[in-house]
């Protein structure tokens, strides 16, 4: 699974001023020049900025891109001279930067101006929509106004960053509060907020009538039910290929996923009641299923298909492993199955012969029917091995789209496409999961991706040591607030016994008992174990390591068979 990362920014880079009107862009020189009266209102003004989350990483993060004395997005600068001049704000969802202008006073235009740089993770912001207030509390929200220019989208002069204002224009409005909210992806680089108008109000000029605040309340978290096929713990199995073929899955692997096992291994119980089978990186060919890398072609997905339908491991061992334990514990639970989808890159021009997905060689139209219709054939054939199989012990609920992020940075039909394949997925009576990194490219717009469950990677395990548990509260509040669930993680770090090995330890107990204080257990919940360290700490005869796997199955007991 993919883990947080922190973009670090070292960059040259020179700006084409694009100005964003609420018809379009227009270029910079074209920005109409204010009447001869108006002065920019909010040049030296105090502001603050409204972070929903404050995740302790990105809040550490953003320190490198820093609003100096909390000056810089009014002190009348713009970062067309040095990146210096922007302030950098790290994923959390979203920001409102809230300038006080010091007195009523009438306003006729509003922009704001930022930074793009794709291979930096510095995105523009989808929107940005403009409020105003007279009191800083009850706000009249103004206008949206959408980007001009795409995502994907790079310098056309060789250099990667360019710039962009989003501007309102034409108003004629008497407040003393402007606030400008914006939604980020990864980084986002916002340089100067600047307000023209008169510091008088005529006796004309209207407040703007406030916009009623919109209430939403959290979503929760997901729980077995009809969209999880019933099920609530679900492991990842990670096979394919593996140099030295650790990811092939046996039916004394299964077992202990299976069942839980004592320290004889014997089946006492069942245990996970849903297993996601995924690649486990690159294919033989060294092709990668995800979206780095060499981009992975039809032989590489049929392989993949080939060994996950294999007919003495991987779900022909988990149905053998399911029908055992139905023998020992007189239980006849059958396990819900996923399947992930590959990820197909936009850079893959040849995925079959004369199949090309790069939208820039074959148009977005025919690079998104070819990319749909790759993952149809992939649908397809899973469907017909699954069926020739016959499991009569596993369930076949739906398929997962393996890759974490939404790549705004590599296509623009990455919207569209996820849409499309949901809909091919549910015609075919399937359901469609998804698990993105920590606060990943459009986890806020799951559901209208077309998921049907969500769950969020916290990213702790992996974080650095100076990350607090505090991540697993954050990241249990953004998931339910979004309606999505958690995911459990660990690797086998946790199988050594030294220092490095307790402090992994360590932050497994800590999704446990967060999962408690925040409401996660007994919910629906992915567990992410590297490929077999569940399997492994049921072996251990070490006591800390075998606590672990005693913990998972004690912390799953509520939905336990």
């Amino acid at each position: 699974m993919g883990r947080a990362w922190i973009v670090s920014v070292t960059m040259l880079f020179w700006m084409s001023a694009l100005v964003c009107g609420c018809s379009g862009g227009k270029a910079a020189s074209s920005y109409g020049a204010p009447a001869q009266s108006d002065v920019d209102l909010a040049l030296g003004k105090p502001y603050t900025v409204q972070d929903p989350w404050l995740d302790p990483q990105w809040v550490q993060s953003e320190t490198s891109h820093p609003d100096t004395n909390g000056t810089k997005l009014t002190d009348g600068v713009y970062g067309t001279a040095t990146v210096a001049n922007f302030v950098g704000y790290l994923r959390d969802d979203y920001r409102n930067i809230d300038v006080d202008l010091g007195d009523i006073q009438t306003i006729h235009s509003a922009s704001a101006g930022f930074l793009q740089d794709v291979q930096a993770g510095i995105y523009f912001p989808e929107t940005v929509t403009f409020y105003l207030s007279s009191d800083g509390t009850n706000w009249a929200k103004i206008r949206t106004v959408p980007t001009a220019i795409p995502l994907d989208t790079t310098s056309s002069n060789g250099s990667s960053s360019i710039y962009q204002t989003f501007s309102l224009s034409g108003l004629n409005y008497a407040a003393r509060y402007i606030r400008i909210h914006l939604q980020t992806h990864v980084w986002l680089f916002c340089d100067e907020v600047r307000v023209m108008g008169l510091t008088t109000v005529a006796a004309t000029v209207p407040f703007p009538t406030v916009t009623p605040p919109v209430s939403t309340p959290a979503l929760g978290f997901p729980k077995a039910g009809p969209l999880t096929g019933g099920a609530s713990q679900q492991a990842l199995i990670y096979n394919g290929y593996t140099a030295n073929d650790t990811s092939t899955w046996t039916v004394a692997d299964f077992k202990p996923y299976v069942t839980y096992v004592d320290t004889s291994g014997n089946s006492q119980s069942m245990l996970f009641d849903s297993f996601l089978f995924l690649p486990e990186g690159t294919a033989p060919s060294g092709d990668s299923f995800g979206a780095s890398g060499t981009p992975s072609n039809q032989a590489d997905w049929q392989y993949y298909i080939d060994n996950t339908f294999d007919p003495a491991n991987q779900l022909t061992a988990l149905n053998a492993a399911v029908a055992n334990a139905h023998t020992a514990l007189h239980n006849d639970l059958i396990p819900a199955v996923v399947i992930a989808i590959p990820y197909p890159s936009p850079s893959q021009t040849q995925f079959s012969a004369g199949v090309n997905f790069n939208q820039n060689q074959v148009g977005n139209s025919t690079a998104q029917q070819n990319r749909f219709n790759a993952i149809k054939w992939y649908i397809d054939t899973v469907i017909q091995n699954w069926n020739t199989a016959g499991y009569t012990n596993l369930n076949l609920i739906g398929f997962y789209w393996y890759d974490e992020n939404i790549e705004y940075g590599l296509s623009t039909i990455e919207i569209p496409l996820i849409q499309q394949v949901a809909a091919y997925i549910h015609s075919q009576g399937y359901k469609f999961y998804w698990i993105p990194d920590y606060q990943g490219q459009g986890f806020q717009i799951w559901q209208q991706l077309g998921f049907d469950i969500a769950n969020m990677q916290p990213n702790y395990y992996t974080a650095p040591s100076s990350v607090p548990a505090q991540r697993l509260a954050v990241a249990a509040a953004i998931s339910k607030q979004y309606g999505m669930g958690i995911e459990i993680e660990m690797d086998d770090n946790i199988l050594n016994m030294t220092p490095g090995g307790s402090s992994y330890r360590m932050k497994v107990q800590s999704y446990f008992s967060y999962g408690s204080t925040e409401g996660y257990k007994g919910t629906f919940c992915n567990w992410y174990q590297g490929i077999k360290t569940l399997e492994n700490a049921s072996q251990s005869t070490n006591a800390p390591v075998r606590a672990i796997y005693d913990s998972s199955e004690q912390w799953m007991m509520p939905t336990s068979q």
